[in-house]
């Protein structure tokens, strides 16, 4: 995997909240002002992840103590290929690593790039859900190289459990959890009859806003959504959700 960096040459440039965009004919970064502080502040850090996914590392501690990287089971289905927890100081990312390592027909790198499952794609969502005051689990970097067949999503660490979990060991009830889906089903239905008044011309509409891809808070009240999807239009390929899952 190329090394990313924040200028892209000739880039075309677009602006979500605090989110910049960068895309050229060969790759797409998006960064928030709080990652790209995050790797201006850490350097050697991007280098240490590139070495990890290449060299399928399980572990990497940086010899300054200034982070370590820690290979994880993704806790989620086909989207992801590799799973990975970062430490840098006090705080906690979780990184979820797209690429060509197909675990099943239908899930090809090219196939997911082509309908919008990729990081950058995951993060426009997630910004798209922001500017409807809509609770996420931040994302602080994404990248995509089709060329490459290589796709992260950076996101904050979360010790919260997602629905479908609490539901299962009983934390939650059968109504709260109806409640959940209900009320995400509404949010995905508000967001897609106001989806053209935003500069999101490649895609079709948000999906994929389930009960396995919320956190739930038990203290709060509330629930934080990640791993949202932007459908491209014009994808010949269309996401069979029964093939995904925990």
């Amino acid at each position: 995997m190329p090394k990313v960096h924040m200028a892209i040459r000739k880039p075309i440039k677009h602006k979500m909240g605090d989110t910049t965009f960068y895309a050229n004919h060969t790759r797409e970064l998006g960064y928030s002002l709080h990652g790209k502080d995050a790797i201006k502040n850490t350097r050697g850090l991007l280098t240490a992840f590139y070495k990890m996914s290449n060299e399928k590392l399980s572990y990497y501690k940086d010899p300054k103590g200034r982070f370590s990287i820690r290979l994880e089971n993704p806790r989620s289905g086909f989207n992801t290929n590799k799973a990975y927890i970062v430490n840098v100081g006090s705080k906690a990312y979780f990184v979820k690593e797209i690429n060509d390592d197909s675990k099943m027909p239908g899930y090809s790198f090219k196939i997911k790039y082509e309908s919008g499952r990729d990081g950058v794609s995951e993060h426009k969502a997630i910004e798209l859900l922001k500017q409807f005051g809509i609770n996420v689990i931040p994302v602080h970097l994404s990248y995509v190289n089709p060329i490459d067949k290589k796709s992260f999503v950076v996101y904050e660490f979360s010790k919260l459990k997602t629905a479908d979990e609490l539901l299962r060991e009983n934390k939650i009830t059968a109504v709260k959890y109806k409640n959940i889906q209900k009320k995400l089903i509404e949010i995905e239905e508000h967001i897609n009859r106001e989806f053209h008044k935003f500069d999101l011309v490649k895609y079709s509409k948000l999906y994929d806003l389930d009960t396995d891809n919320v956190f739930y808070s038990l203290k709060e009240n509330k629930f934080y959504i990640f791993d949202p999807i932007l459908l491209k239009k014009g994808s010949t390929h269309k996401y069979d959700k029964r093939l995904y899952f925990l």
